[in-house]
């Protein structure tokens, strides 16, 4: 039976997208695009993460705007889930590596012999922001419509994906806040506090949806950017909770 097209929603479809995104062992309902009957089953938390499926269809629906239908790799739900899958399967993959793997992968469209570059662009870039918040097309293909951005940095067709994030996120030690028992960690804490930085400092909270900018600051506008999806890094924390080692990109990816 057919998946669902992309441009269609209903409230059985977010439990198969946890299971997409982080393994969920869903029950038989579920699985059945039916009311969850499972006190356990992880369904049940779809309702703590409403933020997350807002951005989700506003995604999918940006997607679905720009790209014509014969053109999109992506056809319905269940290829995005498919390709999902496929990145987090294998996240030394690099980009190029990805559209080859995505189009052995069978999915509802039939096989096409070659893809425009922007048709692939395009659907990568739906499947890497889903799976980690994180926009990772060139700067002049990246739609505004969610949130405008500055500079960035994207994946490239010959980069590893799990270099691309250790790229994004390089490991440092800060001074103070590394440092557990530095006795300034309290002090410094405290001073940090929102109440503080719009009272003393004037400054103003956004909320964004991209990782990297998390606590970006605009100067010009005295602007801090807050990342606001705290129910998605929630359900990432619990997926890796019992993985062991997990600080690697590679690791936390691929449960």
């Amino acid at each position: 039976m057919p998946g669902k097209h992309l441009e269609e929603f209903d409230q059985y479809l977010f439990p198969r997208v946890g299971q997409a995104l982080w393994s969920w062992k869903l029950c038989t309902a579920c699985e059945g695009a039916k009311a969850c009957i499972t006190d356990s089953c992880p369904g049940r938390r779809v309702v703590r993460l409403q933020r997350y499926l807002q951005f989700y269809k506003a995604v999918v629906m940006t997607y679905v705007e720009d790209i014509s239908e014969k053109d999109r790799v992506l056809k319905t739900h269940e290829d995005l889930w498919k390709a999902i899958r496929v990145l987090r399967s294998d996240p030394d993959t690099t980009r190029a590596g990805f559209y080859q793997t995505l189009l052995s992968t069978e999915t509802s469209i039939p096989p096409k012999s070659t893809w425009n570059q922007p048709d692939l662009d395009s659907a990568t870039t739906v499947v890497v922001k889903l799976l980690t918040m994180i926009d990772s097309s060139a700067l002049h293909r990246s739609s505004d419509r969610l949130e405008k951005g500055s500079s960035r940095i994207s994946w490239t067709d010959d980069v590893p994906f799990s270099k691309y994030l250790q790229d994004l996120f390089p490991t440092e030690n800060h001074p103070v806040l590394s440092y557990p028992t530095n006795d300034l960690l309290l002090d410094m804490k405290s001073e940090l506090k929102a109440i503080k930085l719009k009272k003393r400092l004037g400054i103003s909270l956004r909320p964004t949806h991209d990782l990297r900018n998390h606590l970006r600051l605009d100067r010009k506008s005295n602007t801090l950017e807050i990342y606001h999806h705290t129910g998605f890094l929630k359900e990432q924390l619990r997926a890796t909770k019992e993985h062991g080692d997990w600080s690697s990109p590679s690791a936390s990816i691929k449960l």
